[in-house]
């Protein structure tokens, strides 16, 4: 195996051809974020952007986006704002991470979302949660038939919210596909706010973190760029979804509301409307994330498992992350009620932090 690292610019014609036939063969690769357009936006905004192109004697088989944290740790493409990661890569197709990471140059790869479904991660996930997917395949009454089938009715709750919201607010007005910038900086401005409310690190503090989003929010390639979903009370924003699209999936980023309107649930309402309109412009998939959030499991239809850890060969970078998440697991299976959790907060926290810092000048 023989790996070589470029800026996502300088990937040739052939090379992205080959990226795009990859995603195409490979259903698990089908998210945004695993575009080249999502590795271009990233790269127009961080100096430290690269890719790996793995090949296989002649023949490149495979590609891993990445960014650098430090000197000796890499992450994945976009750091914190990065929902899946992982190999651009044949589907079944295992990759030796730890020789990737080790040509590259790093002692170590750290990934927060990787597909458990690719066994080139294998036993370095350390920790496995699940990411939610409403699929509309087949249109959203199979879909509505489906969840009713299965006894859910979520929504009907939705339906229930939306009259007594037009009920108490008067008429309601949803966009798609909303080219308002003032109704992106409002979300941006809701999102921020609720940072500050919860002591959570504010992902839009740097402002690489803005440019890339206002940046997909002006794509126009249908293989990558952001969608803008809202609904106004009359001609005010109750509340706005930003999401990522890659031909027929949809992926949310950033959904928040107008509080005066929290006992409505208007991101809720929102989410119904969405929805049902994605057979309109051709969306299939609605990928709503990770997180151990209620609405989420109440609207997919399955779940895709990500794991969080990293692969490197043996060194002092690896045994360093690997005492981390050692004290981490040890304490979890405490019973400390919340101490229990702080370790995990505490590394996702300054991963998270990590991920959002700006890039550095010696990259890999």
């Amino acid at each position: 195996m023989k790996v070589e690292v470029v800026k996502p610019q300088d990937l040739g014609a052939s090379e992205r051809a080959l990226w795009a036939d990859l995603r195409a063969g490979n259903a698990e690769l089908a998210n945004p974020y695993f575009t080249t357009g999502w590795s271009d936006v990233i790269a127009r905004q961080r100096g430290d952007a690269r890719v790996a192109v793995i090949s296989d004697g002649a023949e490149v088989v495979g590609f891993l986006p990445y960014q650098c944290a430090s000197r000796v740790a890499l992450l994945p493409m976009g750091g914190a704002l990065s929902d899946y990661q992982g190999f651009i890569c044949a589907e079944g197709a295992e990759m030796d991470a730890d020789e990737v990471v080790a040509q590259i140059g790093a002692g170590r790869f750290d990934f927060t979302h990787a597909l458990t479904s690719q066994k080139s991660f294998g036993e370095a996930q350390r920790a496995v949660s699940s990411s939610w997917i409403a699929c509309l395949g087949e249109g959203f009454d199979a879909y509505a038939a489906a969840k009713r089938a299965a006894g859910s009715s979520v929504l009907k709750r939705i339906r229930s919210k939306r009259r007594r919201m037009e009920r108490a607010l008067g008429d309601l007005r949803f966009t798609a596909f909303s080219t308002e910038q003032a109704d992106l900086d409002a979300l941006i401005d809701w999102k921020r706010q609720q940072f500050e409310r919860t002591n959570r690190p504010d992902v839009f503090a740097e402002s690489w973190t803005r440019a890339v989003v206002n940046e997909s929010f002006n794509a126009k390639d249908d293989d990558y760029q952001g969608v803008l979903f809202t609904l106004h009370a009359g001609d005010r924003l109750a509340a706005a979804n930003f999401c990522l699209r890659s031909n027929q999936v949809l992926h949310c980023w950033f959904i928040a509301h107008d509080d005066e309107f929290h006992e409505q649930s208007p991101g809720l309402v929102l989410f119904g409307d969405i929805l049902q309109s994605m057979e309109s412009f051709g969306a299939k998939q609605l990928d709503l994330g990770a997180g151990d959030y209620r609405f989420k499991s109440e609207l997919a239809t399955r779940a895709r498992e990500v794991g969080a850890g990293f692969v490197g060969k043996p060194g002092l970078s690896t045994s360093l992350r690997s005492m981390q998440y050692a004290i981490r697991n040890a304490f979890e299976r405490l019973p400390l009620g919340r101490v229990s959790a702080w370790p995990g907060k505490a590394m996702r926290r300054f991963d998270l932090m990590r991920g959002l810092a700006e890039h550095r000048s010696d990259s890999h």
